[in-house]
């Protein structure tokens, strides 16, 4: 009997040992982002934590993510953590405006702090688009599509490479996160010439003549004539088909004239408008089609 008590207590003495030497570990729910700023080198990012009564040795991911955090990439100083910015940037995280991420914080007395998952705020260009324009002459500015539930002027803010928007050609602008957000990217976005309008369509067995309205600063018309096709008759599914397509290189053609068409494959005609911009065609939306 006293054998296996000297035995338990040698036990229980070598557990505190062990324990005394062991650092304490805690689970900090209460330990979150409080700020966020883009360093003024433009390649790093300081994350300042809530808590202020520690001082951080080092950190750890908890689970990885699509960049991998090592040592000597990030540096620390009190409650302060300054990222590479590609960790927080919009393209590493699957959400396209944050990065959910959880660490292991190692404390310069010892205690080890596993927090709760922290939201690092990005900019992203994921499902982010920008409508084209119809040319009105005035000034156009981007519409973000995609980009809810970001606030401008708040959350991002738009930086235009060219000043004057109103002429018919292609435009960049460059979406850049402020506040809490981080990171940028640039769009670009068209102003289309307006699309004609047919004012008659007619045919016969064997030509087909389309008039229009003329529209003002383009440079030519596309029209095609179109043959339907019946699921039945196509394995990729019915629909219309281009039967004939000519391009007009005049702005003040308003008719053009088919000859020699099948009637049986002329089944509908539509058109659109085109501008030409530094050797390359900005084309219009389609008209609606007739016959």
């Amino acid at each position: 009997m006293k054998k296996s008590m000297r035995k338990i207590l040698c036990i229980i003495a070598s557990l505190a040992v062990v324990l005394a030497f062991m650092p304490a570990i805690a689970f900090a729910d209460d330990i979150y982002r409080e700020g966020q700023e883009v360093m003024s080198d433009g390649k790093s990012v300081k994350v300042t934590l809530s808590e202020p009564g520690f001082e951080i040795k080092k950190i750890e991911e908890r689970d990885v993510w699509d960049y991998v955090l090592k040592e000597g990439d990030y540096k620390v100083s009190g409650k302060n953590i300054i990222f590479p910015k590609e960790f927080i940037d919009g393209e590493t995280g699957y959400k396209p405006f944050s990065h959910r991420q959880s660490f292991i914080i190692y404390l310069e007395s010892g205690e080890i702090i596993y927090t709760k998952y922290m939201e690092f705020y990005c900019i992203s260009n994921f499902g982010v688009t920008i409508d084209e324009m119809v040319y009105n002459g005035k000034q156009r500015y981007a519409k973000l599509n995609g980009i809810y539930p970001l606030k401008p002027n708040k959350d991002y803010k738009k930086i235009y490479k060219q000043k004057k928007r109103k002429a018919i050609g292609k435009y960049t602008v460059t979406i850049k996160g402020i506040g809490d957000y981080n990171g940028s990217f640039n769009k670009t976005f068209k102003i289309i010439p307006k699309k004609p309008k047919i004012v008659s369509a007619k045919k016969t067995k064997t030509t087909a003549t389309i008039k229009w309205k003329k529209v003002k600063n383009c440079s030519g018309y596309v029209i095609e004539l179109l043959n339907w096709v019946s699921d039945e008759e196509s394995e990729q599914g019915g629909g219309y088909n281009t039967y004939k397509k000519v391009t007009i290189k005049s702005k003040k053609r308003t008719s053009k004239k088919f000859t020699n068409i099948k009637k049986s494959k002329c089944d509908a005609c539509w058109m659109r408008s085109y501008k030409v911009v530094n050797g390359k065609r900005i084309y219009s939306h389609w008209s609606k089609r007739s016959f």
